[in-house]
């Protein structure tokens, strides 16, 4: 378990799933974003399953997108290198 993952505190996980559960329901307006979208995603994410980003996916308009694996929910932390990679190579891409 990274020092990452042991340093967020219940508390803070408690808001965080409060949020996800209660506040936040924004599936409706994938459709609208039209800005360049790098989607990375954990296909064995116990917090955000499978058909959840791949929706993002499919909704998102010329989304681009990536699956870290194996990984859980913390992917870009257990994959720091190949995210990075990623991300930079998505802002070199749409850099302008």
């Amino acid at each position: 378990m990274s020092a990452a993952y042991r340093a967020f505190s219940p508390q803070a996980f408690e808001w965080i799933s409060h949020a996800i559960l209660h506040d936040l329901n924004y599936a409706d307006d994938l459709r609208r974003i039209t800005m360049p979208t790098l989607i990375v995603a954990s296909p064995d994410d116990p917090g955000v399953p499978r058909d959840v980003s791949e929706r993002m996916r499919d909704e998102i308009p010329a989304a681009e997108f990536h699956w870290l694996s194996p990984a859980k929910h913390l992917a870009t932390l257990e994959h720091p290198e190949r995210f990075n990679r990623l991300m930079v190579d998505f802002l070199a891409q749409h850099a302008g």
